[in-house]
């Protein structure tokens, strides 16, 4: 629900942005262009209100990045590594320094501290989010149905007070002008003293009710005119489009006014199609049609969602303005709308959305990495990414940070150091890996003490070269803490750990325990979602626990295990659970796993989806189809 607020307050963003934007760019073109096109591109401003197509980069999305960044930090203090882009300001590099200095002195007992307050803090924003899903979505509901009950009861009411018109001569005049527009389908005609001026209702049958008064059948001539080209374009389908928006919105008051400005250029541009049909004669007698129903005094008001003849004195001038200076467009201006046309559908997806759904999520940070802390590349230096080995300029440079147990010491360490980082650790030694070769090893100012005990020393070599067979590349590697705890004692760290909160200590001794005891504390983290600790462990456990875990996640609310325990699974347990999700109608861990599924089963699922009819389902994989 969470994500759904923040892709319905971006989308109320971008649609103001588009409709700001084709509102301003009116002024010009208002007297210019078809009106019948300015109701379609104000109709275009109201679908981006409700449709979440993007660009991978908008201005939306950099607006919530912008966002994020400042209001969430990256990574705990402890967690990273800060960057120092020279300046040639030696001071201040000294400045920053001796402030990092003082960070990395900081007691365990402070950064858990820290730690938990952040944790705190998120906790109590995910809070005030869920109030506010239902601060907006009660609304909501609340005012859709209220819609349709006025609505309802207009119908009701039409209907008790109505006759079917039989008049053959009225009739014949019906279909004559259905015949002139091209309509093939009969429409219905009612006769009601409820209203004062023709409308067109119903939304799967329309059907026209016209005042009980009897007219002239020139003039009701024009009536069906207008009315049934309102049928042929399906306008109370838009009419009801646009309520869903303000409904959906009822927060933005540039709803109601795309409300408004959408019902006017709607009867504006049937004007429009009405008198291009015409003579001048005839578009004169129809003008003197429009004035003739705003002159009756109105019984009950039409709800949203008809169609109406006038829509009241305010608009007729301009209407009465088009009709007298109408006149058919040029080839250049036809290709001035093609160019604006144009621009306008470039914004509407460059406006953006937030949509997390679509598996291109701001913060890329895999789950299967623990606490790895990820840092991006601040100059214009080509780095080498090591789990890919793939070069290039202002790529992301991966810092990693971890918890290990390499008996008999527990080491917090992190590697792959930029060059300006390291000249913030002075205190360093050689160590030798398992293949003769020796690396550099820094330690912090916390642990210095240890660059010079041997015993370290050699379980930093056994670690580094551990490292390095499960990661593939090591660079500068760091060591922020040192704990001596015996084999015999890993089991009482371990508990203590879990119950004070550090998060490294357990995630290194966790692969030491024993079956039991894993399962012991999974079903703790599982219970409780500390999603933190169950990330940081999930790619030590073998394959009937993840197994195990994987099942148990797919069902119910527990989608963000699912999602982390997802990147070790294997391909053909991951087609099952698609299999599974697509029957149940998941779309949640569906969307999930859609970003797991080669391409060649994307394009199966996709036209399955679209076979079964599974709007949801197929849009999932059309999208990410489309941006891949």
């Amino acid at each position: 629900m969470i994500e759904l607020l923040k892709m319905m307050l971006s989308l109320s963003l971008s649609g103001t942005l588009l409709l700001m934007l084709v509102l301003v760019l009116k002024q010009f073109y208002k007297n210019i262009f078809s009106r019948c096109w300015q109701y379609y591109i104000l109709l275009l401003a109201a679908a981006r209100f409700l449709f979440p197509v993007v660009f991978d980069y908008n201005i939306t999305g950099y607006l919530y990045r912008m966002a994020a960044s400042i209001a969430v930090p990256a990574s705990t203090p402890d967690e990273s590594v800060t960057h120092i882009k020279d300046t040639g300001n030696i001071k201040k590099i000294e400045e920053t320094e001796k402030i990092t200095k003082e960070v990395k002195e900081i007691q365990p007992d402070t950064k858990n501290s820290i730690r938990q307050e952040i944790k705190n803090t998120v906790n109590g924003i995910k809070g005030i989010y869920k109030y506010l899903f239902y601060i907006w979505f009660i609304p909501v509901i609340v005012l859709i149905v209220r819609k349709i009950s006025i609505y309802q009861g207009f119908i009701n009411y039409i209907r008790a007070a109505g006759t079917p018109v039989q008049d053959i001569g009225i009739l014949n005049l019906l279909a004559e002008c259905g015949e002139r527009l091209g309509i093939k389908k009969t429409t219905e005609l009612y006769c009601s003293p409820a209203v004062t001026s023709p409308v067109l209702a119903g939304f799967f049958r329309p059907y026209i009710i016209i005042p009980a008064k009897s007219m002239e059948d020139e003039k009701l001539f024009y009536v069906f005119l207008h009315e049934l080209v309102h049928y042929k374009r399906k306008d109370i389908f838009y009419k009801w489009f646009i309520q869903v928006v303000i409904c959906v919105h009822w927060f933005n008051p540039f709803t109601r006014l795309l409300g408004k400005e959408a019902n006017k250029a709607c009867e504006l541009s049937c004007d429009e199609t009405v008198i291009s049909l015409l003579d001048k004669n005839e578009r004169k007698a129809y003008g003197d049609t429009l004035l003739s129903f705003v002159q009756t005094k109105e019984t009950y008001k039409n709800p949203l969602g008809t169609v109406t003849l006038t829509e009241g004195a305010k608009q007729l001038k301009e209407r009465l303005g088009a009709i007298m200076y109408f006149k058919k467009k040029s080839g250049i201006i036809k290709i001035a709308t093609v160019i604006v046309t144009v621009i306008l559908c470039f914004n509407f997806l460059a406006a953006g959305a937030y949509a997390a759904w679509s598996g291109r999520n701001i913060v890329n940070n895999s789950a299967g990495q623990g606490n790895t802390g990820i840092i991006k590349n601040m100059d214009n230096t080509e780095d080498v990414n090591p789990d890919t080995g793939l070069k290039g300029i202002g790529s992301v440079s991966y810092y990693r940070q971890r918890g290990f147990y390499c008996s008999p010491y527990i080491f917090e360490t992190g590697w792959d150091l930029r060059k300006d980082e390291v000249k913030l650790y002075p205190a360093k030694a050689k160590v030798a890996l398992d293949d003769n070769s020796e690396i550099t090893v820094y330690f912090d100012n916390g642990v210095q003490k240890y660059c010079k005990d041997k015993e370290v020393l050699d379980a930093a070599g056994r670690l580094v070269s551990y490292i390095k067979k499960k990661y593939t590349a090591v660079k500068t590697p760091l060591v922020m803490r040192v704990t001596y705890v015996k084999t015999d004692d890993i089991q009482d760290y371990a508990k203590k750990y879990y119950k004070k909160g550090d998060l490294i200590g357990f995630t290194a001794l966790f692969p030491e325990l024993s079956k039991e005891e894993k399962s012991k504390y999974l079903n703790k983290m599982y219970n409780s979602d500390r999603i933190e600790y169950f990330a940081s462990v999930a790619e030590n456990l073998d394959r009937d626990l993840a197994s195990a875990y994987l099942d148990k996640s797919s069902k119910g609310s527990k989608v963000n295990f699912f999602s982390i325990l997802l990147s070790y699974a294997e391909y053909k347990d991951i087609q099952d659970y698609v299999k599974k999700s697509y029957k149940s109608g998941d779309t949640a861990r569906f969307a999930l796993l859609s970003g797991y599924m080669s391409a060649k089963d994307k394009k199966k699922w996709a036209a399955k989806a679209k076979k079964d009819r599974k709007t949801a389902f197929y849009a999932i994989l059309a999208v990410d189809m489309k941006f891949k």
